[in-house]
């Protein structure tokens, strides 16, 4: 009937969040006072709130997605640099994976035991959802690259601007994975030229 059954309040002063995801009976949004919220389904009450590595001197970023998993004990959050998966239960934090570029506004992906999700320098990253890890990468071209959907067969996601594309990637069995730790470096000012250029 869409009537209201509860509503939570942002907290003051915190502009922007995350689309909600659902798993576990547990609605997760991650909000502009850089923090994940996990609300009980049926009652929209808070059943934990943890601090998330968005804020940067003081001052929260905006989030760009959150995605429950294929594994429902747990949910992924990106943010403008970071992708951390925290347990559902409990708001744990279980690995954060920082990259060297602003992450685009894109919602992430769960496939295949890994979580994908496009960057400012139009790289697509697959990673690891156990390890946090970065098992593979594809360079999608100068633009930026959006998040991906994945239909088990292949991997699709699109490059941002008025020159992008959309690109099927499939499996190949003669690749080999790699292994990229987090503890990289960000550098925005490289990441907002690829973004003013994609304009």
């Amino acid at each position: 009937s869409g009537e209201e059954r509860w509503r939570y309040t942002t907290p003051p002063a915190t502009p922007g969040a995350t689309a909600a995801a659902v798993g576990d009976e547990t609605v997760f949004v991650g909000m502009g006072d850089a923090r994940v919220h996990a609300l009980d389904l049926e009652t929209g009450a808070e059943r934990w709130a943890t601090r998330t590595r968005a804020a940067v001197l003081g001052t929260p970023l905006f989030f760009t997605a959150v995605q429950t998993p294929a594994v429902p004990e747990d949910a992924v959050i990106a943010d403008l640099a970071h992708v951390s998966r925290f347990d559902a239960a409990t708001g744990e934090e279980r690995w954060a994976f920082r990259f060297p570029a602003f992450l685009t506004a894109s919602s992430v992906a769960v496939a295949s035991g890994a979580v994908l999700i496009g960057d400012g320098e139009g790289f697509l990253s697959a990673i690891d959802l156990d390890e946090g890890v970065v098992v593979w990468q594809r360079d999608l071209g100068p633009l930026p690259a959006s998040g991906a959907v994945a239909d088990g067969r292949r991997v699709y996601a699109a490059t941002l601007g008025r020159e992008g594309e959309v690109v099927a990637l499939e499996h190949d069995p003669e690749g080999s994975l790699i292994r990229i730790e987090s503890g990289t470096t960000l550098f925005p000012i490289r990441a907002i030229l690829s973004f003013l250029a994609a304009g």
